[in-house]
């Protein structure tokens, strides 16, 4: 392919892609990224140096080409034409790329949302737990403001919400008194006011 870049080792990888969303690329249509340096038969479970391994592997392929039967190269070459796949690579489909997040279609209120997004984001633990569906809080609080979830979706700030609520319980229990007359022996509340009417 024409346009197509091959990059390997996960440093090169990264300066690449960052170089493609800086717009630095725009003749690239194609990249392929492999983040063992030298590919996969770089990787780390080559069993042997891997310039030597990718000796062995081109030489195993040229001796399978030779032993190929005629029969089967002939078959891949019909079915390539069956399927009507010209030999031009026009086959290939058009690479689209996928939209970035898009918290609102009107520009403001996008704006708006997103500074909700980093308020909701400061009050979340930012330990990306995941334990509220979500793979980290930062997609949580993009929910959070599209109204997907809420808070408490988070377990940490469940657990704050049910302690704060727990301890004003505790504050209003002690304001307001209690008749011990208004209890049996086994706690349960007594009645004998309610049926006497």
């Amino acid at each position: 392919m024409e346009k197509g870049l091959a990059v390997h080792g996960i440093e090169n990888v990264y300066d690449v892609l960052e170089q493609i969303s800086m717009n630095k690329m725009p003749d690239v249509d194609y990249v392929e990224c492999s983040a063992c340096s030298g590919g996969c038969i770089g990787g780390p479970l080559t069993a042997e140096n891997k310039f030597v391994a990718e000796k062995n592997l081109k030489l195993r392929l040229a001796r399978m080409r030779e032993h190929e039967p005629a029969d089967r190269v002939e078959a891949m070459k019909q079915s390539m034409v069956c399927e009507g796949f010209p030999k031009s690579g026009a086959y290939v489909k058009k690479l689209v790329p996928r939209p970035m997040m898009q918290l609102d279609d009107d520009i403001l209120e996008a704006m708006k949302k997103f500074e909700q997004m980093e308020e909701v984001l400061n009050s979340l633990p930012g330990l990306d737990c995941g334990a509220c569906g979500a793979p980290n809080c930062q997609c949580l609080a993009e929910d959070i403001v599209q109204g997907k979830a809420t808070e408490i979706d988070c377990i940490f700030k469940l657990r704050a919400s049910v302690k704060k609520l727990a301890h004003g319980m505790l504050e209003l229990a002690r304001q307001i008194p209690i008749d011990n007359n208004d209890f049996n022996d086994n706690g349960e509340e007594n009645n004998a006011d309610k049926g006497s009417n």
